[in-house]
């Protein structure tokens, strides 16, 4: 009876340690699970907090060109002002204001130029994003569905008490091929994004470059509309030619004249021979 008595103690506290072992499992098993599970999700934020910031240093990027665009409106008015207060001086300097100041860029001209250079840029911007977000969404995707239902798939066998079955190795293999997923995943992510940048900055830099051709546009037409308001007030804005004549005159109408844009009539335009010279007469 006694034998018994220690046999059945025996039994118990070794069944007690074995269950101890195994809520320790159990236990190690879920950490292991939470901890690369939060090891996904941060890959997940991560790739969203990189796209984010793509999106804010592309957009600032081309917001300078907006900001150099009121400091340019803001010259052209105070140019404007300045003229209007020439006129007031005398008679002779409203009919040389007059007589030039068409040649003025108009601001909604200025807006609709340098608009087209951001609009171009922010239109090119999105197919950047593309791939990136393809792949990002291709790992969330594994991660909900796969890697998810994977761990669910070795409970659900482990509570079915298979035969041979061990629910540590089989959610080893699982961590591991999401592992494996996510690291061919971040390299493609990661060449993805500096294709991306190489290309936003190109982008940048074509934008930056028409406005600036737009904005030296501007400034070259005011700097010369108020030099031939100048002369004009001299009475030296007519100045004729002397010691030089051209036997080839080309008559360019005013109204082909287009101070707003970089391309006008080409007045060599169905000539066969090289000219010597060339004379345009503004009728």
């Amino acid at each position: 009876m006694e034998v018994y008595k220690y046999f059945t103690v025996f039994l118990l506290c070794s069944l007690s340690v074995l269950q101890v072992k195994a809520d320790d499992q159990d236990e190690r098993t879920t950490n292991f699970i939470e901890a690369n599970s939060h090891r996904y999700v941060n890959y997940v934020q991560d790739c969203d907090y990189k796209l984010d910031s793509l999106k804010n240093v592309y957009a600032a990027s081309i917001s300078t060109i907006d900001i150099q665009m009121e400091f340019l409106l803001k010259s052209v008015e105070q140019a404007a002002v300045r003229l209007s207060n020439l006129e007031l001086l005398s008679v002779v300097n409203k009919e040389c204001s007059e007589k030039y100041k068409n040649a003025y860029p108009e601001i909604s001209t200025i807006k609709t130029m340098i608009q087209n250079c951001t609009d171009n840029a922010q239109k090119q911007f999105p197919s950047l994003l593309v791939p990136l977000q393809e792949t990002r969404d291709k790992f969330a995707l594994y991660y909900n569905q796969t890697f998810q239902g994977e761990i669910s798939n070795c409970d659900n066998m482990q509570t079915s008490k298979l035969k041979n079955f061990n629910h540590t190795n089989c959610i080893k293999n699982v961590v591991s091929d999401a592992t494996s997923f996510v690291i061919a995943n971040q390299k493609t992510f990661d060449y993805q994004l500096n294709s991306a940048k190489c290309s936003a900055d190109t982008y940048i830099k074509m934008a930056l470059d028409c406005s600036y051709v737009a904005q030296t546009t501007v400034v070259s037409l005011i700097t010369a509309t108020n030099v031939f308001i100048d002369r004009c007030t001299k009475n030296i804005d007519c100045m004729p030619c002397e010691g030089f004549q051209c036997e080839n005159v080309y008559n360019l109408p005013t109204n082909a004249i287009d101070y707003a844009s970089q391309t006008m009539v080409n007045p060599f335009y169905g000539n066969n021979q090289t000219l010597s010279c060339l004379m345009i007469n503004i009728v």
